[in-house]
């Protein structure tokens, strides 16, 4: 038996219940739905601050950690790591 004749076979038969006010129970539950944020929603928007705050913080970090300190002059003539600087000059 196939879903037509199932079909056919349901329009036959009366309703087990009243349908009154059935529309407007619909649009009553579609409103509420609306007007609550949903889960999906709601983190989505924690995820987003989230991220924002953590490349916030990677920003600030690295805009510190981005000066330049002696010992890392790397082409400079007494660069605190250079061979001739951590082996003392010869005399």
């Amino acid at each position: 038996m196939g879903i037509d004749n199932w079909l056919k076979e349901l329009g036959r038969q009366a309703p087990d219940h009243s349908l009154h006010g059935l529309e407007t129970r619909v649009w009553a539950v579609i409103g509420e739905r609306q007007r609550a944020p949903s889960t999906g929603t709601l983190w989505g928007w924690r995820s987003a601050t989230a991220a924002a705050l953590l490349a916030l913080g990677l920003l600030t970090q690295g805009a510190s950690m981005a000066q330049a300190s002696p010992e890392f002059e790397l082409f400079s003539p007494n660069a605190a790591l250079a061979p001739s600087t951590l082996l003392g000059e010869s005399p």
